[in-house]
């Protein structure tokens, strides 16, 4: 295998879950299936933070902890491809140094990436068709007689 292959081999990061019986588990990268199941659950809690039942802070708090103990585990479940319950082990820094990894792995440099694919798309198809027409429209002039009606 070429060492440019290597680099697209995801190398997994080493975590552990648990509190009396602590468990390592591998965190790879995200596939994209598992990224939009993340993605799917991430509104799913940002809908639950936003809700307006009860706006006061102690409503807040008891929909974040909501968010936290039904969500959370289920996210972890599909980075780590565990069952739920052990997900459920997870103490909250666990938690939030899992999620620091998933979101920086998988989503820091996201907008950056896609800038630099779609600038050499439009550059591939877009310059090169203008080149294209361009040549083609100096051809056609440069083919056609200085006497003929289209050149005057």
């Amino acid at each position: 295998m070429t060492d440019d292959m290597q680099i697209l081999i995801p190398q997994p990061k080493k975590i552990v879950i648990g509190t009396k019986q602590v468990k390592e588990y591998d965190l790879y990268t995200l596939s994209i299936k598992d990224q939009r199941q993340i993605k799917d659950l991430i509104i799913e809690i940002i809908k639950m933070l936003i809700t307006n039942e009860g706006d006061n802070n102690v409503a807040l708090i008891g929909r974040l902890a909501d968010a936290i103990t039904t969500k959370v585990p289920e996210i972890l479940s599909v980075a780590l491809q565990i069952d739920k319950s052990e997900a459920e082990n997870a103490t909250n820094d666990q938690i939030f140094y899992i999620v620091n990894i998933i979101l920086e792995d998988n989503y820091k440099d996201i907008q950056k990436k896609i800038s630099v694919v779609a600038e050499k798309v439009m550059s591939a198809f877009f310059s090169a068709k203008s080149s294209q027409e361009s040549v083609n429209t100096t051809d056609t002039a440069l083919n056609k007689p200085a006497d003929s009606p289209e050149s005057k």
